[in-house]
């Protein structure tokens, strides 16, 4: 098994595992396994915009005590949810201020996530103020587009699970948020379960590509 890289290199062994989203594994087992990757690429992982905001901590009235809150719909907020980073990580910010972590858009609402900066920072600002009684403007405000962000977990997702056994009876393991869970455990322990599966039997060496 040979992988092609950058730079007129490439990796030869026994076993690949991709990590790689899912569109783009769709994209690297196109020309090999085309009805594999016609079904993986129907996973749809929707845009979503996350922004960073820092607050003087007596411009917050909430405690901010714990990981943070997701937002149902019957609430109707600008926002997917934020999480209270400088309550759960230590050092994510100076001394007397908090740092929020907020997401916008998804499959709800795929718009929002690509609307213009602005925008979208004041859809965060108004939930801050609404549910976090948040008062000011902030100290420190930044944002970053995922085009293509979580993997959705829907039906259209089951068929490219269905060919994990086929890839892998042709060396190919599939890792990353979109098989065994999206969240960071999730991902930890699908890695930790791939690594004693292909613990014995592994080999690869780095060539040249003629």
């Amino acid at each position: 098994m040979f992988l092609h890289m950058n730079k007129g290199k490439g990796i030869e062994g026994n076993k690949i595992v991709l990590t790689v989203p899912a569109y783009q594994a769709a994209k690297i087992l196109q020309s090999s396994y085309p009805q594999i990757a016609k079904d993986i690429a129907k996973i749809y992982s929707p845009p979503v915009s996350v922004v960073y905001t820092a607050y003087k901590k007596q411009q917050v009235k909430h405690s901010l005590r714990g990981f943070g809150a997701l937002h149902n719909q019957v609430e109707r907020s600008n926002t997917l949810g934020t999480l209270f980073s400088s309550s759960v990580f230590p050092n994510r910010c100076p001394d007397g201020e908090v740092l929020l972590t907020t997401f916008v858009g998804g499959s709800l609402h795929p718009n929002w996530a690509l609307a213009p900066e602005a925008e979208i920072k004041e859809r965060v600002t108004e939930d801050h103020q609404r549910f976090l009684g948040v008062k000011g403007e902030p100290v420190f405000q930044h944002l970053s587009k995922w085009e293509k962000a979580i993997p959705q977990y829907s039906v259209d997702i089951y068929p490219a699970w269905e060919h994990e056994e086929t890839l892998e009876n042709h060396g190919i393991y599939l890792g990353g948020n979109w098989i065994g869970g999206i969240s960071v455990v999730s991902c930890l322990r699908r890695a930790f379960y791939l690594a004693n599966k292909l613990e014995a039997g592994v080999s690869n060496k780095v060539v040249e590509v003629k």
